[in-house]
């Protein structure tokens, strides 16, 4: 996982949206932290991507199958856990689908 920074003014946005717009379209993004930063007229907001797999992260533009996320890496050990779970319960519930 790597973070991003960025901050876009709060009066005059466009410049700093756009950035951060085209890094998310070329990007895997996992989470996102926004904070405000009330300064007057010199307000901002200020935010922390979260990326998988570092440099290979960006996005192929063909329409070839997306890498697979490792949730072990991403996730918690507890909120694993919960994925695990869930994960094998739509696996049963799939197969009774089918099966019944």
């Amino acid at each position: 996982m790597r973070f991003h920074f960025f901050s876009v003014e709060a009066l005059t946005p466009a410049t700093g949206e756009a950035e951060l717009n085209a890094f998310c379209a070329q990007h895997r993004i996992v989470s996102v932290d926004k904070q405000f930063v009330d300064q007057g007229a010199h307000s901002y907001w200020l935010f922390c991507l979260t990326t998988v797999d570092g440099d290979g992260a960006e996005r192929s533009s063909g329409g070839g199958k997306r890498g697979r996320v490792d949730y072990r890496e991403v996730l918690s050990e507890t909120d694993f856990a919960v994925f695990a779970d869930l994960r094998d319960l739509r696996k049963t519930m799939a197969e009774d689908r089918r099966l019944g």
